[in-house]
């Protein structure tokens, strides 16, 4: 008998089904050690487990039809974030019993021990996160070299402006990793997404640095050109909000507010442009032969339909006519 969950999310990197929930707890140990037990009053107990490896963080997701609880030790090599698509539980951290379900996600941070319980069937996607890559971006973010851990406050509410962002940027790449099973790690797009993920919950989920994120003051014109130059030099390397303020020596909240103010965008928008047009470079090349879909591929953009409006917004004309013109 399998087990077929609802969410088609890593359905191509399934590296598991199983009744042991003794095989689960080895092979769901790829960030830190798990001990899952099984919780009286189950109908089943098959289990799917699905698990990609990125460069700086990794996905697994775990289908379950069993009750059962989950003893997480202690890592200081990565922090996980915990999103329910399905069912309903619990995690405890500290001693503090907090809901897990498709409204609240778990965040665990590095160092500390956690628990979970699920109350029936249950879908959880769970991503790792190198703690050195939380630290560097935090260090970007803010200009200044941390010296105390980052501690994160362990439930994040999906459905918050920046709950809902995750979520999206978590589907799209898993969608994507989908899509290109055995090579995803060296697409652009791939990593430029799991460099988004790092950004994203250090900006929009509380830490005991958040306070020192919202300082303002303004950046020189001369930082913003340095940032432009940057990022045209290196638009085919998955760059990052921190990486960028870093370049221009100010903390991530100065360079967005000057960048607003001087280019009238972001600076992420700005690489999106870029890259935009380096697409468009190609497609009138005479050199080598491509199609708008590889094109695109290369530069980063999964999502077509979007990066034709986006491309069409900038250039007057659709990509595939801008192929059709080169010819």
């Amino acid at each position: 008998m399998r087990l077929k969950p609802r969410n088609p999310i890593l359905s191509r990197y399934v590296c598991l089904e199983t009744k042991d929930v003794g095989e689960v707890s080895e092979k769901i140990s790829w960030a830190r050690a798990h001990q899952i037990e099984l919780l009286p009053r189950y109908d089943a107990d098959l289990s799917r487990l699905s698990y990609a490896p990125l460069r700086e963080s990794s996905f697994g997701y775990i289908a379950s039809n069993a009750r059962f609880r989950d003893r997480m030790g202690a890592t200081d090599s990565a922090s996980c974030i915990l999103i329910a698509f399905e069912g309903a539980g619990e995690h405890s951290v500290a001693g503090e019993r907090l809901l897990l379900n498709r409204r609240w996600a778990a965040v665990h941070s590095s160092g500390r021990t956690a628990e979970v319980r699920t109350s029936g069937y249950s879908e959880v996607l769970s991503f790792s996160v190198n703690q050195s890559a939380i630290v560097r971006e935090l260090e970007n973010f803010l200009g200044r070299v941390i010296r105390a851990p980052i501690e994160f406050a362990p439930s994040l509410d999906m459905e918050s402006f920046g709950g809902i962002m995750l979520r999206r940027i978590v589907l799209r790449l898993c969608q994507v990793l989908d899509q290109n099973p055995g090579n995803s790690q060296k697409l652009l797009g791939v990593q430029q997404m799991e460099r988004w993920l790092v950004s994203h919950l250090i900006e929009s989920h509380r830490h005991n640095y958040t306070r020192l994120l919202h300082r303002a003051p303004a950046a020189g014109p001369w930082q913003v050109r340095a940032v432009e130059e940057f990022i045209r030099a290196n638009a085919a390397t998955p760059l990052s909000l921190g990486d960028l303020a870093s370049v221009a020596g100010v903390s991530a909240r100065t360079l967005q507010y000057s960048f607003r103010r001087h280019r009238g965008m972001r600076p992420m928008e700005f690489l999106r442009q870029i890259r935009l047009a380096y697409v468009r470079d190609e497609l009138l090349s005479p050199d080598e032969p491509t199609t708008v879909s590889q094109a695109a591929a290369r530069w980063g953009f999964f999502h077509f339909g979007r990066f034709a409006a986006a491309y069409r917004k900038n250039f007057g004309e659709t990509p595939s006519a801008t192929l059709h013109r080169r010819k």
